[in-house]
C-alpha cells in the first residue's frame, strides 16, 4: 500500500496517514480531537460567555530571568541588565520560559478565574489552548462558560449590556486612587499609534480595529437589514463617523470628555449608535470609552491585575462570533 501512490494520495487527502499523531499534542490530529470536544461542549453548554487571551510578559515577571540566571549559576541583577542581555538568557532557556509560563497560568486559572471570588462569574466549563507565537512568546486563548449568564438575543438587551460593564472595562484608572492598577493598563494594555505589520497582516490599516470609537455607554451594535437605500446611508454614514475622527484627532490634547467630542461633531450617542449600525457587517459589542481610551485593550481589572501581563476578554455574542473564535483557536 505504501508503494502505491494512488493509495498514499487517498491516506493524505483523507488525514488517515497522521492519526497515528493524535496523543501528541499540538499536531494536527490531536487539535481535530478536541475540535470534536468543543463542539460537543456548545452542543451540552451553549455558546461559551467569553473568550479570554492571556499572553505572557518575560520581562515583567522578573522571576523567569532570575530562575534560569541562577541555573547557570550566574549572579547578575536582573535590574541592571539590558534588554538585550535579557534576550539572552531567555533564548538560551526557552524550555524553562515556557513550563514557568504553563505553571503559572495553571496557578492562576486555579487560584483566581475558578475561584470562590468569582472574578467573571461562576465558571462551569472551559477550554484554553497554548500557542506560541512567531517570537517564541506563549500565550493561552480560552472559552469560558459562566452559569446563568444573560445570553444575547434570549435575554434583554439592557441586562446583557450590564454583564458585560460588570466584568469588562476599557477605562484607564485614576492613579491617585488605584495606582497599580494604572500602571499596568498603561504599561501592557495601550495599543501603538504606530501600527505594526501584525496589525497590517490582513490588509488593514489595523486587523485589532485601533482606534476603538468612543461612547458614553456600552452598546451592541446590529447591522442595519439591507435595502434600497442602505449604500446611500452607509456612505453617509461612513462621511459622519470620519468626521467624528477627524475632531478626536483635532482635539487630541484637550482632554475632551464623550459628550464635548460628540458636541463638536454635531452628534449625539443617540445618532451615533445610529451610524455605527451602517459601517459594521455583524453584531459588535461597543465598550463605554471615553476618547483618551480609544488605544485601551479591554480587560477584566481583577484577572489583569493578577495576570499582571496584557489580556484581552470579549463577550461572546452569537453562533457567528463563536465560529470566529474556533478559527482562531484551531487555525
Amino acid at each position: 500500500m505504501l508503494c502505491n501512490k494512488e493509495t498514499l494520495k487517498e491516506l493524505f487527502k483523507k488525514d488517515e496517514a497522521i492519526k497515528y499523531l493524535k496523543p501528541i499534542r499540538g499536531t494536527p490530529p490531536y487539535w481535530q480531537s478536541s475540535q470534536k470536544d468543543i463542539f460537543a461542549m456548545i452542543r451540552q453548554l451553549g455558546v461559551p460567555t467569553f473568550f479570554c487571551s492571556f499572553s505572557s510578559a518575560d520581562f515583567r515577571w522578573s522571576e523567569i530571568v532570575n530562575t534560569i540566571l541562577k541555573q547557570q549559576g550566574d549572579m547578575r541583577n536582573t535590574e541592571n541588565m539590558t534588554w538585550d542581555e535579557k534576550c539572552k538568557v531567555l533564548c538560551s532557556n526557552p524550555v524553562t520560559a515556557a513550563r514557568m509560563f504553563n505553571h503559572r497560568f495553571n496557578t492562576f486559572l486555579k487560584d483566581v478565574i475558578m475561584s470562590e471570588a468569582e472574578p467573571i462569574g461562576k465558571i462551569i466549563d472551559y477550554f484554553y489552548r497554548v500557542e506560541f507565537q512567531q517570537r517564541g512568546s506563549p500565550h493561552t486563548h480560552c472559552l469560558f462558560w459562566v452559569e446563568n449568564a444573560p445570553k444575547y438575543g434570549e435575554d434583554d438587551n439592557e441586562e446583557v449590556m450590564s454583564f458585560i460593564d460588570k466584568y469588562v472595562t476599557c477605562e484607564i484608572p485614576d492613579e491617585k486612587v488605584d495606582k497599580e492598577l494604572h500602571d499596568i493598563v498603561m504599561a501592557v494594555h495601550q495599543h501603538s499609534k504606530n501600527h505594526s505589520k501584525t496589525c497590517k497582516k490582513k490588509g488593514t490599516v489595523c486587523r485589532f480595529n485601533f482606534p476603538r470609537p468612543p461612547s458614553t455607554k456600552t452598546f451592541i451594535s446590529e447591522p442595519s437589514k439591507p435595502d434600497k437605500d442602505t449604500k446611500k446611508d452607509e456612505k453617509v454614514a461612513k462621511e459622519i463617523l470620519s468626521g467624528l475622527w477627524k475632531v478626536i484627532k483635532e482635539h487630541e490634547d484637550e482632554n475632551l470628555d464623550v459628550s464635548e467630542i460628540f458636541n463638536k461633531s454635531g452628534l449625539t450617542q443617540e445618532s451615533f449608535e445610529k451610524y455605527f449600525r451602517f459601517i459594521t457587517n455583524r453584531n459588535t459589542v461597543v465598550l463605554k470609552r471615553e476618547p483618551n481610551e480609544i488605544y485601551t485593550n479591554q480587560y477584566n481589572p481583577h484577572l489583569l491585575r493578577a495576570w499582571n501581563a496584557n489580556m484581552d476578554i470579549q463577550y461572546i455574542l452569537d453562533a457567528f462570533s463563536c465560529v470566529c473564535i474556533h478559527y482562531k483557536l484551531h487555525k
